[in-house]
């Protein structure tokens, strides 16, 4: 078991699944495609460059990943996030196998059996290997507790599940490095690159420049025809390329608590007070009844002024109950427990010595630690010092140990409690979930009256009822507003106001604003346009969707493209008229171009070839490009660019140097590994780019 437990430390459960997504590339007998799996069958849920993914088969790999989930966590169940996780996680690892196939077999690459024992027990060990078994005290690998595992896995269903996962990541990840290595070893920076990358950063300019920007002139007065917007289409597709995507509009009937939920729940607390009056045992009372956990933490008057209860409570006698009363959501019934004279808040200095929890032998030694610490304490050791030695606390580390003047309950209950109960200069030993504290009390602030109260507090809740009656209404206004026109109507009608949900891809599992909204998603893609939902129910609210936009992979249609050709063309035709002005002033001064257009002339320093913007332009990649070309003092412009027309003029050149005796060996190879270093995600992200990728999962999920 504790070898269970170590896995689990040490092997994070998401980070596994996702790294098992990320570098997989063979799943097995999963990735085999037989005749059967071609052909465009319904229960295809992909086909990637030919391959087709079967419902069946995607199915059967999340239920085998969730049970490794489940392994590892030691749980029966898992949330809703982790489950998406999941699902996102197979997908993966399905598209990277089926996208590198091709490119995996035809180098040859594989793992030979003696690779993988060398893996295990050789010069060569696995990270997977490394992160699971590794001494945390040596920093070495533990090789009788890996061999213990293995030894276990041949008795235990659970730790034979355990080591299939792990054994599939050692295999795919060292395909991927090999991979990664051969496409890295086909990258390279030659002498001439390097020395011109140098000298683009080397060589630095100053400039003025003059600048009319685009938004300077509204967009309505700015005409522009159909045959304009074709034109430009037609010679900038590139520009209109899309994933596919699905866009909604949606309302919700939110379920809300009636005024009925909330007079039964006053009316069930009602009839408890008595009993919270009479019973010898207030706590276990507040323990069974309330839905809200108890708290009996010394309170001063201030913490009741916002239930106007400061008064009353403080001047009443112990076992005085008062309410019902609403609060925040709740109704509260609140019983004064105890009277007492207490600080309002202590200042403290403590070593913490940490232990693994999920290791008994830990804890042990950090007790023993402990009680050695306290006795040299006892004997008149440094406390501060002893602190930066030992203490495993970052946030108070650096100030010798200390917290200050914290309030009641801002510690955990045996911190708490041993800083509020003791006396002044005590220094003991307390146990917490964090480890054993060697706490010093420095002061307590003086003593004030404080009572002590336990709550009982009912939440008022939507009742099944309410369920019913927001359901109805909802599936009521889908039935008879189930087209475009009639739901448009009725928003108009009602006092509506829609929510936007734009671009839902496949994968999306969350609407913002919308618990569990996969089934939104799954209707969008299924959905004809303009087509209105049924009504979803969404655990606190139900949802009618209407579908306002179906995009497909590949070139945005004329008509989907057309809000954002217009953008284009009318700031194209915006530049034709700006730069027609600027030429009509026909000087090199740019006080003049200032003068014409109220405008300032601005400066820019120290701009290179590699500069990403200019500050006060932005992104402006023409004026970067032509401004590095122009001599010192020399003019260019007008110049077309992304936010505006430019005149500029330059005010200082400095040449890159090369210093004497420069090698050039260090820059070439710092390039180099640069370069190398964006292969292993730039060469899959080519492929996936080049594979023919029909995802279908939101007709299934």
């Amino acid at each position: 078991m504790a070898t269970l437990q170590n896995i689990r430390k040490r092997g994070p459960l998401i980070a596994v699944v996702i790294g098992i997504a990320l570098l997989a590339f063979i799943v097995g007998d999963m990735a085999k495609s037989g005749d059967a799996m071609f052909g465009g069958n319904k229960n295809n849920i992909a086909e990637i460059n030919g391959n087709a993914l079967t419902y069946q088969e995607y199915e059967q790999q999340i239920n085998t990943t969730t049970q490794y989930v489940k392994d590892i966590q030691n749980t029966n169940t898992i949330d809703d996030q982790t489950n998406n996780q999941i699902r996102t996680s197979v997908w993966e690892t399905f598209v990277r196998d089926y996208v590198l196939e091709k490119a995996i077999k035809s180098l040859g690459i594989g793992v030979h059996e003696s690779e993988f024992e060398d893996m295990l027990f050789g010069a060569h060990i696995s990270p997977t290997i490394m992160r699971t078994f590794t001494d945390q005290t040596t920093g070495q690998l533990n090789l009788e507790q890996l061999n213990g595992f293995l030894d276990q896995r041949k008795e235990n269903p659970k730790f034979q599940r355990i080591w299939f996962y792990m054994e599939e990541e050692m295999i795919e990840t060292r395909i991927f490095t090999k991979y990664v290595n051969m496409v890295q070893k086909g990258m390279y920076v030659n002498s001439l690159e390097t020395k011109m990358d140098f000298n683009e950063r080397g060589h630095i300019v100053d400039f003025s420049y003059v600048a009319k920007n685009y938004n300077t002139v509204i967009d309505s007065t700015i005409s522009v025809t159909d045959d304009e917007l074709k034109k430009y289409y037609q010679t900038h597709t590139t520009e209109f390329e899309q994933e596919e995507s699905r866009s909604i509009v949606y309302i919700t009937f939110d379920i809300v608590a009636s005024k009925k939920d909330s007079t039964d729940v006053y009316d069930e607390i009602t009839l408890v007070k008595d009993e919270f009056t009479k019973t010898k045992t207030p706590e276990q009372f507040v323990q069974m009844k309330s839905d809200t956990p108890l708290d009996t933490t010394y309170r001063n008057p201030e913490d009741f002024k916002s239930f106007g209860l400061d008064t009353t409570l403080f001047n009443s006698e112990i076992g005085f109950v008062y309410g019902p009363y609403f609060d925040n959501g709740n109704y509260k019934l609140v019983r004064l427990l105890n009277k007492a004279e207490r600080a309002d808040s202590a200042s403290v200095r403590h070593i913490l010595i940490a232990y693994d929890s999920q290791k008994p032998e830990t804890k042990s030694k950090a007790k023993t630690v402990a009680d050695s610490l306290k006795l040299e304490l006892d004997n008149g050791a440094d406390f501060t010092m002893l602190v930066l030695q030992h203490s495993d606390d970052p946030g108070s580390k650096e100030k010798g140990g200390l917290y200050e003047n914290f309030r009641q309950g801002a510690m955990v209950k045996p911190f708490n409690d041993f800083s509020f109960n003791k006396e002044v200069g005590e220094i003991g030993i307390v146990e917490t979930q964090f480890g054993f504290h060697i706490i010093e009390i420095m002061s307590r602030t003086e003593l004030k009256p404080q009572i002590k109260v336990a709550f009982l507090q009912l939440v008022i809740e939507p009742s099944s009822e309410t369920f019913d009656n927001v359901y109805a209404t909802a599936a009521k206004f889908s039935g008879m507003n189930n087209t475009k026109d009639l739901f448009d109507a009725a928003l108009k009608t009602q006092n509506l106001t829609p929510k936007e949900a734009p671009n839902l891809t496949q994968a999306t599992t969350s609407i913002p604003g919308l618990q569990s909204a996969r089934e939104v998603v799954r209707w969008a893609f299924s959905a004809e346009l303009d087509e209105v939902s049924p009504a979803f129910d969404l655990v606190d609210r139900h949802v009618i969707a209407l579908l306002v936009d179906s995009k497909d992979n590949g070139v945005a249609t004329f008509e989907q493209s057309k809000e954002q050709l217009e953008v284009e063309v009318r700031k194209k035709k915006k530049a034709e008229q700006f730069i027609g002005e600027f030429n009509g002033v026909g000087s090199e001064n740019l006080d003049d171009y200032a003068t014409k257009f109220g405008v300032r002339v601005m400066q820019a320093r120290s701009v290179s070839f590699n500069a990403f913007q200019v500050t006060g332009m932005g992104y402006e990649p023409s004026v970067l490009a032509m401004v590095v070309m122009v001599e010192k003092d020399g003019f260019n412009g007008p110049i077309e660019g992304k936010n505006g027309v430019y005149v500029i003029k330059t005010t200082s050149v400095t040449p890159a140097i090369v210093p004497e005796g420069k090698k050039w060996e260090e820059d070439q190879k710092r390039m180099t590994q640069a370069l190398r270093g964006r292969a292993n995600y730039q060469a899959f992200n080519a492929l996936k780019k080049l594979a023919d990728i029909k995802d279908n999962r939101a007709k299934f999920f």
